[in-house]
């Protein structure tokens, strides 16, 4: 049995590691912290660990700070001597200005800094802070307060715990022609690298056995067989990026359920002002659409562009959220959520117009269709698409996790065993309406888990905001 802990918090990407940040600040007492992540990419997720330059920020360097009070706080640090190995290595030569979408690897290393700071305060203050690389399996309650449970046999025991468990994904497969985690990939060599985190899980149809695929199959210029990318969310742009620039010349077909890209964003504006009580205190669903294409027309007809509009609703996602009916939430998330994502999750300009350079060359098609089901060929993969069937030489998994509650068995304990219960909504969990869990009032979650209590909990600035309202509850609770 490892030492008793005030707080454990299962996760160590971006909302774990920014929670721990606070709690170290915060702390005016004695204080020992349990961070579980079996790695390996502590502080940064699989979003800001990549290396490759053209995967860029979807969001301008100037407010993707980690701290709320200081959203600027990312492009300070690229301004300061500490940032100046990272914009070497990214051919940088001067700060670049904070409205620039910036290689994501450029956030990997100032969140990995911020973790480096976070250990060194916590060890000035004399909090105890242990990193524990290893997988939890199951949570129960226990008398002397929390115990998680590791595959490895040991245990642990907390007063309090959080869950900030970040996406999850299906287990990796060295050498296979389906790509399950494309960040992975070595585009040059033309295989799944093996520095990844492997996880449990289900993609939600039969995949294609891992089966070698050699980089002159795969990447034959001559080839008309398409590389085929599932989803065309932001994954999807990321992968179809690193083709090009890896000098792939192969079709490429992208596979979506409506075939949309995200929208590209305008150029700097303010956010477009909306009101809150002119959606009505029990808005429906119907008349929430009506009124923001009304405030779209009325934006436009002053020269605004629509993403002004969408930018003025962030604001008021969560409360406008929370008042429409469970069978809204639902309606929304089953006709809708597509439609939300590209309007909401824009790329930059510049890439958008890559994308669509591709298109116009022929060498991108989409098409707007439901993958039924993945199969492996003596030469490569068949995918069947309704009535269709389309061949493939290699295929990119990009849908992501999906909506349903995470299979990873901590999180499953929790569910069998009642002290977590599904939201209405039938994303995530279901809270107090803050960050407790109702059949739980000692564990805490963030992130994704919160999806269906706010539909905006993925992103750095919900996230960060996150951190630092859990952690003062978590302080005061103790």
């Amino acid at each position: 049995m490892r030492p008793h802990y005030h707080i454990a918090i299962i996760g160590g990407g971006f909302a774990g590691c920014q929670l721990v940040r606070r709690l170290v600040e915060g702390a005016d007492r004695p204080l020992s912290i349990a961070l579980i992540d079996r790695g390996p990419f502590l502080a940064t997720g699989a979003a800001y660990a990549t290396a490759r330059p053209e995967h860029l920020l979807n969001v301008r360097a100037g407010v993707m700070g980690a701290a709320p009070e200081q959203v600027d706080g990312f492009h300070r640090w690229l301004t300061s001597e500490a940032a100046a190995e990272s914009l070497g290595q990214a051919g940088l030569i001067t700060p670049p200005p904070a409205s620039d979408f910036l290689p994501r690897r450029l956030y990997g290393d100032y969140l990995r800094q911020r973790w480096s700071e976070t250990q060194y305060l916590a060890e000035a203050g004399g909090i105890r802070l242990d990193i524990i690389a290893q997988e939890a399996v199951s949570i129960a309650e226990a008398p002397e307060g929390l115990r998680v449970d590791f595959a490895q046999g040991e245990s642990l025991l907390s007063n309090r715990l959080v869950l900030a468990l970040g996406n999850h994904f299906a287990a990796a497969k060295p050498s296979s022609r389906v790509i399950h985690q494309p960040w992975q990939f070595d585009f040059e060599r033309g295989s799944e690298g093996a520095r990844g985190r492997g996880g449990e899980g289900e993609t939600g149809v039969p995949s294609a056995s891992s089966q070698p695929a050699s980089k002159s199959e795969i990447r034959d210029p001559k080839s008309e067989i398409p590389v085929v990318i599932l989803g065309t969310g932001l994954t999807a742009v990321d992968t179809l990026l690193s083709l090009e620039r890896a000098g792939w010349r192969q079709p490429v077909v992208a596979i979506s359920r409506r075939g949309l890209f995200p929208r590209p964003h305008a150029a700097p504006a303010p956010p477009w002002k909306l009101s809150l009580e002119a959606f009505g205190e029990a808005p429906r669903l119907s008349g929430v659409l009506r009124h923001l294409r009304r405030e779209v027309r009325a934006a436009a007809a002053e020269g605004v562009a629509w993403q002004a509009v969408m930018d003025g609703l962030r604001p008021h996602t969560v409360a406008l959220w929370r008042r429409l009916p469970t069978v809204d939430q639902r309606r929304l998330l089953r006709r809708y959520e597509s439609l939300w994502n590209v309007h909401r999750h824009r790329m930059p300009a510049e890439v958008a117009a890559r994308i669509k350079a591709m298109q116009a060359s022929g060498q991108l098609r989409v098409l707007a269709a439901s993958c039924d089901g993945i199969t492996k060929t003596a030469d490569g993969v068949r995918i069947a698409l309704g009535g269709d069937t389309l061949y493939a030489s290699l295929v990119f998994d990009c849908r992501g996790p999906g909506r349903a509650l995470p299979s990873r068995p901590p999180l499953r304990s929790l569910l069998e065993s009642g002290l977590a219960l599904p939201h209405p909504s039938s994303v995530g969990v279901a809270t107090d309406g803050a960050y407790q869990l109702s059949g739980a009032p000692a564990i805490f979650a963030m992130g994704n888990l919160l999806v269906g209590e706010r539909l905006e909990s993925t992103a750095v600035p919900e996230l960060r905001q996150q951190a630092a309202e859990l952690a003062e509850l978590l302080l005061k609770s103790l």
